[in-house]
């Protein structure tokens, strides 16, 4: 066997490897790489929609978004299933805990940047929207209950 051939099928076999460690926390990667993408999406609709110049040094940054947010997961889920997930699992029955909520603080702050792009892009304010709605019916509960009373 050639060193070339060799050396290939050794690299071949670490990244494997690697991913397959990974697997575990595969949909929680996706997630946020979708919630990553979809934000850039609202971002660039929002900057055409207020006629914004949109730069490459913008975009860029998505680079090192994307790669912060994935690494900082991963990072996460090794010190989570190493150290953290027998401590949590004294509290909680959810395997990984401590990595899911990362992955759910990553996403809410992704969420939360969608919705002010499509607040400033169009001026709907879906917060707002789901705080009257709440309101709303807990109105209608109270005013429900009484009438049954």
């Amino acid at each position: 066997m050639r060193i070339d051939t060799f050396i290939m099928k050794t690299n071949e076999t670490i990244i494997t490897v690697c991913l397959a460690a990974l697997m575990p926390i595969k949909p929680l990667i996706l997630l946020v790489g979708v919630c990553i993408s979809l934000d850039t999406f609202f971002g660039i609709f929002r900057a055409i929609k207020q006629r914004q110049r949109i730069t490459s040094r913008a975009l860029s940054a998505v680079i090192s978004k994307m790669a912060l947010y994935e690494f900082a997961l991963i990072l996460f889920y090794f010190i989570d299933s190493i150290i953290l997930n027998d401590i949590a699992k004294s509290f909680t029955p959810v395997d990984l805990f401590v990595t899911k909520m990362v992955a759910a603080v990553l996403v809410s702050v992704e969420v939360l940047s969608i919705l002010e792009n499509i607040k400033l892009a169009t001026g709907y304010d879906f917060i707002d929207m789901a705080k009257k709605t709440l309101r709303r019916s807990k109105s209608f509960k109270n005013e429900v209950e009484d009438i049954i009373n």
